[in-house]
């Protein structure tokens, strides 16, 4: 059995910008500084339907990994990201806690 979970908090370091439609709804992505246990602070992409999101606003975002190839002048990427089924503001006094991503199975196809 396939396991995605992915359980983020994190400070927003930018604005949501318009990425794609899918059956009429959008879609908004922007990038999420979240904390290692040691300090150092990872950012990461971020997808959802939400476009109310305030930069330097913490969230809380529960959702699954994404990945997808881009082919570019560069060659060809793997691009991923985290796909937000639930988003929510985040109190100050409320951002403390783990930080989780558990996936059991493929995250991505492979390499052609």
């Amino acid at each position: 059995m396939d396991i995605n979970e992915v359980f983020l908090r994190g400070e927003a370091v930018t604005a949501p910008s318009f990425t794609h439609t899918v059956g009429g709804r959008s879609f908004y992505g922007f990038r999420l500084s979240v904390k290692r246990l040691s300090g150092v602070a990872d950012v990461i992409n971020v997808v959802t339907s939400c476009n109310d999101i305030e930069p330097f606003g913490l969230y809380e975002i529960s959702g699954s990994m994404r990945s997808r190839n881009t082919v570019d002048g560069d060659g060809r990427h793997l691009i991923l990201s985290v796909f937000a089924s639930s988003l929510r503001p985040l109190p100050k006094e409320e951002f403390v806690g783990e930080n989780t991503i558990l996936i059991c199975g493929t995250l991505c196809k492979p390499p052609i």
